[in-house]
């Protein structure tokens, strides 16, 4: 502890001594350079001066790295055309005891600065309102501020100062205008460099409008023409671009209004359209529309002329239809509206009237947004008719099997085996007839411009009645050729028999006649007992 204490005392001491003590006597220095300033910025000829002592007898100057050169007792000394850059000048000063010397630093820079601007790029179009300039500068010394000038429509606008480390410049809230920056860039010898950029601002969005087609519609033909019409407010507009079902078709000029698209196959198709101008705003419009290139037609209407009164009138198209605006009037009558698959029924509200002519307006629209509309007259008739199938014994379809009233209107069967016929109204005499087959008849009763349906009318086959026939028939002769056999051999086993007396030949006379005479009144009989079956279970 003691130790510590006195070793402290004896620093103190040694410190304090040290401060106590006068300073040494400093030798006053021989040369003092005054021109140029340390670190000063100059240009090419440089004049370097200094202050001496008197008792100074010379001075010896080195420029850099080069050698050393006496100057006499000057002051001064001129360094023309120096190169840019850094350089160092020492001085030294003799007298008859010892030399001195001093130097100093400074750089020469007879360069103007280095400028780029490196954005936005002269003749741009930009469609911001918030626009950036950019630029990198250099100098040999080093840049020491900058100027930035802003010209609106050949107007001045605004000028921003900025210092020595800015690269860069916000111009924010610029309106829709032409544009001209200055930016000038300044080193430490008060040179200076201009650079400009030129640009527009164009916020506005064009217009774009699709003409045809137009949007949802069909189009008929494989080859379609999109039309449009397009604005731009600075008249700007660069060109189209054109997409069909999102894949790129094709650029046009600011010129085009319309595009052509050729051999399409029928279906569903959008085409988009951009407008851009050049400031590359973009406006977008789009259609979408189907390729149909199958017409609309009526395949069929009913009735013709001659229509019972009960009829439903009918058109047939060749393709669906928008039901929601297809429609079919009769002049004159009342009625509803129903569907069968493409085929529109007007059902009327109560029977039309004998020998009326009616006039039929029908009107239908596809799903490609194709009208069709027509009319057709037709009247009703007077007459009756009958229809029905005929069929053979299986129930099988007859053709061609003539149905006919006898002395009247005659028809024949088709490959179903249906028929139609008109006949006069009344009590009628139907007959239905084909080769091969026994022809029938039926009584009929229409009223006048009704139909009456009767239903299946089978023909027997003819071949089986022969084959029966001749069955019959070989029955009999084989029953006759067994009869007569049989008498034969019992006349053979009886011997001659003793003639007989004529009156006995006259009795089996009489029975034979009398036999005779029982036949015939059985068949009247019978005749009389069919008279009594309904006529239309005889056929």
């Amino acid at each position: 502890m003691r130790t510590n204490v006195i070793a402290a005392v004896l620093v103190i001491c040694l410190l304090a001594s040290t401060f106590m003590m006068p300073p040494a006597a400093a030798e006053e220095a021989l040369v003092t350079i005054t021109s140029p300033a340390a670190n000063e910025i100059t240009g090419s000829n440089v004049t370097v001066r200094w202050d001496s002592h008197e008792s100074v007898e010379r001075f010896s100057i080195k420029v850099d790295g080069g050698e050393i050169f006496d100057v006499g007792k000057k002051g001064s000394i001129e360094l023309p055309n120096l190169a840019d850059g850094p350089h160092l000048v020492t001085v030294w000063a003799h007298n008859s005891t010892r030399s001195d010397m001093d130097m100093v630093a400074f750089l020469v820079d007879t360069s103007d600065p280095e400028l780029t601007i490196l954005g936005p790029s002269n003749g741009d179009h930009l469609n911001t309102s918030d626009v950036t300039v950019r630029w990198r500068a250099s100098d040999a010394s080093s840049i020491a501020r900058y100027e930035v000038e802003v010209l609106m429509n050949g107007a001045f606008h605004r000028t921003i100062l900025l210092n020595h480390t800015a690269s860069e410049v916000v111009l924010d809230h610029l309106e829709d205008a032409d544009y001209r920056v200055n930016v000038v860039a300044f080193d430490g010898t008060g040179k200076s460099t201009q650079r400009s950029v030129a640009f527009t601002v164009d916020t506005t969005v064009p217009t774009l409008d699709i003409l045809f087609p137009m949007d949802g519609k069909g189009v008929f033909d494989d080859n379609v023409t999109v039309t449009w019409s397009a604005h731009d407010a600075g008249n700007n507009l660069v060109g189209f671009e054109v997409f069909l079902n999102g894949a790129h078709h094709a650029t046009v000029s600011p010129s085009a209004n319309s595009v052509k698209f050729t051999n399409l196959r029928d279906g569903g198709y959008t085409v988009e359209v951009a407008a851009v101008d050049s400031a590359n705003n973009t406006a977008r419009g789009s259609v979408s529309f189907a390729i149909d290139t199958v017409p609309l037609d009526v395949v069929s209407t009913f009735p013709g002329d001659g229509a019972v009164l009960a009829t439903d009138i009918r058109a047939q198209f060749s393709k669906p239809v928008d039901r929601e605006v297809s429609n079919i009037t009769v002049s004159g009558v009342e009625g509803t509206v129903r569907w069968e698959g493409n085929t529109i029924i007007f059902v009327p509200a109560s029977p039309l009237k004998l020998g009326t002519v009616y006039d039929v307006d029908y009107v239908a629209m596809d799903h490609s947004g194709r009208w069709l509309n027509g009319t057709w007259s037709f009247n009703t008739t007077s007459m009756a008719y009958v229809s029905g199938v005929v069929q053979d014994a299986d129930g099988a379809p007859l053709a061609n099997a003539r149905v006919y009233i006898p002395g009247g209107p005659s028809t024949v069967t088709g490959e179903d085996g249906s028929f139609r016929l008109q006949v006069p109204p009344g009590n009628q005499t139907l007959t239905v007839s084909l080769g091969g087959h026994v022809t029938r008849t039926m009584p009929i009763n229409v009223s006048p411009g009704t139909e009456r349906s009767v239903g299946a009318i089978q023909l027997a086959s003819t071949e089986l009645i022969v084959l029966v026939g001749w069955a019959v028939a070989i029955l009999a002769i084989v029953l006759v050729l067994v009869i007569y056999y049989f008498r034969k051999a019992d006349r053979g086993r009886r011997g001659r028999r003793p003639r007989q007396p004529t009156r006995g030949r006259g009795k089996e006379a009489s029975r034979s006649w009398k036999g005779l005479e029982e036949l015939q009144k059985r068949s009247r009989r019978n005749r009389y007992a069919d008279d009594d079956i309904d006529p239309d279970e005889r056929l």
